[in-house]
């Protein structure tokens, strides 16, 4: 995957994310493989009640790095273009 486009537009973190979810700000997610599933299940299940498409990075590593971060990111979203 490449870097998430539009970083201006990119939200990290689950609860940031749900939040511009349940505002119906996002026009996709991006999980990490790796992510705990106690944390996944619920945020993939919200993702598909609202119909948001979700994407895969293969690690939380792999995510932070593609958001520009120093520190893994188990979950981010973009947000859409306002």
């Amino acid at each position: 995957m490449d870097k998430a486009n539009g970083l201006k537009n990119l939200t990290v973190g689950l609860r940031q994310s749900v939040k511009q979810i349940e505002r119906d700000n996002v026009s996709e997610a991006i999980v990490a493989k790796d992510t705990d599933s106690y944390i996944l299940n619920p945020f993939l299940e919200l993702c598909k009640e609202k119909g948001i498409a979700v994407k895969y990075a293969e690690s939380k590593k792999e995510l932070g790095k593609m958001c520009r971060l120093d520190v893994g990111a188990a979950i981010a979203v973009i947000r859409k273009n306002q």
